[in-house]
């Protein structure tokens, strides 16, 4: 079968959604399938394309022209994907994707709508603000459009296929839920019992993340607490502004981006995992987290809600003091927090490998193939 995949994430992957697309892309190409990523490249630039594995990806240029630049990128991306057709499916990504003309069949994953997404922002900020209006006059009316294009949309959650059935009327026979994985060759566990006071948090330095109440937290735990925040994103300055009011500079280290063996030792290096976010529909830094064994906490949402009780999570109630009384008796409990990482890692090798995402994915698109055929 011969597969467009089309995303606004870029490659190499910088986020969860386009580690998702690059894992399933190239798991489909080694089962035969001919696969073609269409991602994000440079602003005004030209196309231009490489190669991940059997993978090739088409950089397509975008117009920055806010709050309408994903409809102002339309014309260019409709161009690059009819000169590589024709395809026998086309796989969207949402969020923030113009809908495309195609004769091929169309599935759509959506990895959480962005009306439920900018909703559950404790951020308040002008910006936040007008990420919410540009949800509702942009983001919104793109996603409408693509479910009522698609065969068949995937919800990465069962919290998202709530979103999309309840408030975007879609018929809920027509939405699947194949959740993410994580590759557990790439993240192998590591037993371990030990005690100590340095916190870790990987993902994005961005919206609804929780992490200004992580902040609040620490400055209610003892001094000899430390954090490691690796990852980039728009609210960095912000947080270590906070983090100056709080006089907790010299308790955090911010890293920024890293690639992924250093990703590793940052979480060899740590205590305890925290995933403090108000919305998350199925986070992938989790889920490592709980391949590799790190001890973790984390907030009830998304994903989190659905293998929690099986995987022995260590759920906390999203306040400061809340946050702060489970860091502490998380880290004063090693080894039960050990015991507890090995549930989590039994979870992900019995639920949440990649070769059981993509199995459930090509089973859809094979089900699509049958009935045009």
């Amino acid at each position: 079968m011969r597969i467009a995949i089309v995303t606004n994430n870029v490659l190499p992957p910088r986020e969860g959604i386009g580690r998702h697309v690059l894992e399933t892309a190239q798991r489909l190409a080694a089962r035969g399938h001919q696969v073609e990523v269409l991602a994000k490249g440079e602003a005004f630039g030209e196309v231009r394309t490489s190669k991940f594995d059997r993978v090739r990806v088409h950089h397509w240029p975008h117009r920055p022209l806010r709050p309408f630049h994903h409809q102002a990128t339309r014309p260019l991306l409709q161009d690059l994907l009819d000169r590589l057709g024709p395809f026998d499916l086309l796989h969207a990504h949402l969020p923030l994707l113009p809908l495309l003309r195609t004769d091929a069949r169309v599935v759509v994953t959506c990895h959480g709508t962005l009306a439920a997404d900018t909703e559950s922002f404790t951020e308040r900020s002008w910006r936040a603000g007008l990420i919410r209006g540009q949800a509702r006059l942009v983001a919104r009316p793109m996603e409408r459009a693509w479910f009522g294009r698609a065969e068949r949309v995937v919800a990465v959650a069962d919290c998202v296929r709530e979103e999309i059935v309840q408030r975007y009327g879609v018929a809920p026979g027509k939405v699947a839920v194949v959740r993410n994985g994580v590759d557990l060759a790439r993240f192998p566990f590591e037993r371990r019992v030990r005690g100590g006071t340095r916190l870790l948090f990987v993902g994005r330095l961005g919206w609804r993340k929780g992490l200004f109440r992580l902040l609040d937290a620490m400055a209610r735990l003892p001094d000899e607490v430390t954090l490691d925040l690796v990852g980039e994103g728009p609210l960095e300055a912000d947080l270590r502004s906070h983090a100056i009011q709080l006089g907790l500079a010299h308790r955090l280290h911010f890293h920024g981006f890293l690639p992924h063996p250093e990703v590793i030792l940052a979480h060899r290096a740590a205590d305890l995992f925290v995933n403090p976010a108000d919305y998350e529909t199925g986070p992938l830094t989790l889920l490592e987290a709980m391949a590799l064994g790190t001890p973790l906490i984390t907030t009830a949402t998304g994903l989190v809600r659905e293998v929690a009780a099986g995987a022995q999570l260590r759920i906390a109630e999203r306040t400061p003091e809340a946050l702060a009384d489970a860091i502490r008796s998380s880290l004063g409990s090693p080894a039960e927090m050990a015991r507890r990482a090995r549930d989590a890692r039994r979870t992900v090798e019995r639920q949440l490998g990649w070769e059981r995402t993509v199995d459930e994915l090509a089973d859809l698109f094979e089900e699509s193939h049958r009935k045009a055929a």
